[in-house]
């Protein structure tokens, strides 16, 4: 039986043309050019009329001889995907068994087969369908995570953006976004720690900084000893005694959690990431930073940058670990700013004192939260030489900001000293 075919007659028959549409079934998957045109063709006649093509109207435009059939549609749609993957899984192994031959592409050869199976698991995607008429299984899952008390997500670290949003979601995707040498690397390592002291594991993958500075910092973090003492090889007896104790604890603690730090990954793309995820099997994800990962070809600047978000984002949806990103905002353009606001599940603003305000300050803004209110603000104690990174009271200072970064509207600056005056009671 033609397959291709026999699946095309019975959703213009049956009128179920929209349930094809609905399985993934795009006109690519086709192999017969002819019945592709004829697909797509029809798609756009049900999303203008709100109603798939009669036989009687496809016949009108083009030289269609149906393959009627009793079978069912979901057995045709079942059979059309098979036969699907088996061609593409036929090409695929065929290019493999190339790279295999290819010298220069042996080191990298898991990767191939990494994205080979990308490929194959993306090619016809499955919806997930879940119904309102589940209720009772909705109930059973909320009195389990309920009594055996499990976290609704992984905090950040910044007490008042996690009373919103209780923390990272699993499916989740969070971008701090900031100016250059606006603190996005520690931001990041502020949130991949408090995740470890939460009991998670995270694999912190970082594209411009060397791993030892890494570590260094995370140390610091931990101890709150001189950074610059440490780096020097300069501690006194009583920081050398605090940095040894935790040394041993996060010994001691490496079978139940750990942060894993990645910093020699060349040309790195979404699968190269997805690689060491599958890897390390860790509870987060984090990537410093967007713009260090190699764009996709045929795509430039921003176009690129937004691609690989959305890779994250979708790899965080698919696997059910959530995954933390930066990426570099500048006053001098939008473009940056609203492909982050879109992407990100979660979008945290870095607004760095101006040159003669305290420097060991730092102001985040909350400007997006998928799943709940934003524009919530924050004042940080950011003290890079001790690494003392942690949220002060509400009347600590009052905030200072310079314009936020992305909205330079007048309207939206007036909204955001709005924001800046009710957070210090003072909203005229």
């Amino acid at each position: 039986m033609d397959v291709e075919s026999a699946l095309l007659s019975k959703a213009l028959q049956s009128g179920d043309l929209a349930e094809v549409v609905a399985r993934g079934i795009e006109a690519d998957h086709f192999a017969d050019e002819d019945l592709a045109d004829i697909y797509e063709w029809a798609g756009d006649f049900m999303a203008r009329h709100k109603s798939p093509p009669s036989i009687e109207v496809v016949r009108g435009e083009f030289d269609y001889k149906p393959l009627l059939t009793k079978d069912p549609l979901s057995y045709l749609i079942e059979r059309f995907v098979l036969l699907v993957k088996e061609r593409v899984a036929v090409d695929e192994v065929r290019a493999y068994h190339d790279a295999l031959d290819d010298p220069e592409a042996l080191p990298e050869i898991e990767l191939y087969a990494l994205e080979m199976a990308t490929r194959l698991v993306e090619l016809v995607p499955t919806p997930k369908a879940q119904r309102l008429s589940e209720g009772k299984a909705r109930k059973q899952e909320y009195e389990r995570r309920k009594r055996k008390r499990i976290k609704p997500g992984i905090k950040i670290g910044v007490p008042t953006f996690d009373g919103v949003t209780m923390g990272v979601q699993p499916h989740e995707l969070v971008i701090w976004g900031g100016p250059p040498g606006g603190g996005k690397t520690t931001g990041l390592q502020h949130t991949a720690l408090n995740a470890y002291l939460q009991g998670k594991t995270v694999v912190f993958v970082s594209l411009e900084v060397e791993g030892d500075v890494i570590l260094r910092r995370f140390d610091t973090m931990l101890t709150h000893v001189r950074y610059r003492a440490l780096k020097a090889l300069e501690l006194n007896d009583e920081e050398e005694r605090e940095w040894h104790k935790i040394l041993k604890r996060c010994e001691k603690d490496r079978a139940r959690k750990d942060i894993i730090i990645i910093d020699d990954i060349r040309n790195c793309t979404v699968e190269k990431i997805v690689a060491e995820q599958m890897r390390y099997k860790p509870n987060m994800m984090v990537v410093d930073y967007l713009e260090e990962m190699r764009t996709p070809r045929n795509l430039q600047g921003w176009e690129g940058v937004a691609q690989n978000g959305r890779g994250l984002k979708q790899q965080a949806r698919v696997s059910k670990i959530p995954y933390v990103t930066a990426t570099q905002l500048n006053r001098e353009g939008e473009t940056a700013y609203q492909s982050a606001q879109k992407i990100a599940d979660m979008l945290i603003i870095l607004i760095p004192p101006e040159p003669e305000d305290d420097q060991t300050r730092m102001y985040l803004s909350l400007r997006k939260y998928r799943d709940g209110p934003s524009r919530k603000t924050a004042t940080m104690k950011w003290d890079l030489d001790t690494m003392l990174i942690d949220e002060l009271p509400a009347d600590s200072e009052k905030f200072k900001p310079r314009e936020p970064l992305g909205d330079s509207s007048k309207n939206g600056l007036r909204a955001k000293k709005k924001v800046w005056a009710a957070r210090n009671g003072n909203e005229s």
